[in-house]
């Protein structure tokens, strides 16, 4: 959470690669620690079930941010309305998306 909040405010590149391989090493480090946490608390017996529930878990997370961020984004678009009708805009910059992540 503190390192999607930081990459949020990311204006250097620099920093922003760091960040991103920050968030990256953390996310091999879960991936790996996992099945071994999985194996100690549930046991060797039902181990294909869990490690089964937690590697669909990220694909549901997957869509509903993906309706969040959708959501967030069309709010922030701008709206032209031309004689008389609404047009949906575009968005550009930070404020599109930087809410998502947080």
């Amino acid at each position: 959470m503190v390192d999607n909040l930081k990459e949020v405010n990311q204006s250097d590149l620099f920093k922003l690669l760091v960040t991103s391989t920050f968030i990256g090493l953390s996310y091999g480090v879960c991936w790996t620690s996992i099945p071994v946490l999985i194996n100690e608390y549930f046991g060797v017996k039902k181990f294909a079930t869990h490690w089964g529930w937690m590697t669909l878990l990220p694909a549901v997370g997957g869509q509903i941010c993906s309706t969040v961020f959708g959501y967030i984004y069309d709010k922030h678009r701008i709206s032209i309305i031309s004689d008389g009708v609404e047009q949906k805009g575009k968005c550009y910059g930070r404020i599109c998306f930087q809410f998502s992540y947080m």
